[in-house]
């Protein structure tokens, strides 16, 4: 069984998509939040952080931006992962 990976970093750096595709056909993804772009968090702000953890048991990531080299970069790949 071969697998293929692949990091995608957002325009801002902080957040990310790991792309992971399997001979059995499976496409993964991944999304990462690399941190709070170095702010520190208030008590609501890490008490909000470990709610969430809690009721869902992962931190949340709410949106990764590409530039147009990465997004047409991750659109190669998709297609050429669905054509397998």
């Amino acid at each position: 069984m071969e697998i293929w990976k692949k990091f995608y970093e957002c325009s801002c750096g902080s957040e990310g998509i790991m792309t992971s595709y399997e001979d059995e056909g499976e496409v993964y993804l991944a999304f990462f939040n690399n941190g709070f772009n170095g702010k520190q968090l208030g008590f609501k702000g890490k008490l909000r952080f470990c709610w969430q953890i809690l009721r869902k048991g992962f931190p949340w990531t709410d949106c990764v931006v590409l530039d147009k080299k990465v997004a047409k970069e991750l659109g190669q790949d998709l297609l050429k992962w669905g054509e397998k």
